[in-house]
């Protein structure tokens, strides 16, 4: 029978792994949430900022009637640097995130649609 302190300690000690612990964080949100349609996820470089092709697509989605139920969340770690967040913070629809928090891992795990310029973390999985 295994030593209950050791599997504690073990634990504990990879919790302490930010790595580890972003997967754990994710996986729990990954399980617990269901995918929701009306959601649209962008990140452009890691969160660094609102630029290349997921701000063409989030441009054109958001003046268009034909997608006004849809939830825009953008992964911005730095909102004070961005000229465009003081903008569209306005917006009822648009949503701002930083990247390996736990809203983060919520839309990261219930966003229909994700859209991004680079990879998501080595942790993300795609929901079938």
């Amino acid at each position: 029978m295994p030593d209950v302190k050791r599997v504690i300690k073990n634990y504990r000690e990879k919790m302490n792994n930010v790595t580890f612990s972003r997967q754990v964080e994710y996986q729990k949100a990954f399980e617990k949430y269901k995918v929701n349609d009306n959601v649209i996820l962008y990140e452009s470089f890691h969160g660094k900022g609102m630029t290349d092709n997921p701000f063409a697509i989030f441009k054109y989605l958001l003046n268009n009637p034909e997608f006004k139920n849809m939830k825009h969340v953008w992964v911005l770690n730095n909102s004070e640097d961005n000229e465009y967040y003081s903008y569209y913070k306005k917006f009822n629809n648009v949503e701002f995130i930083k990247t390996h928090t736990k809203q983060y891992f919520y839309y990261l795990s219930s966003a229909k649609y994700l859209i991004n310029s680079v990879s998501f973390p080595p942790y993300f999985l795609k929901k079938r």
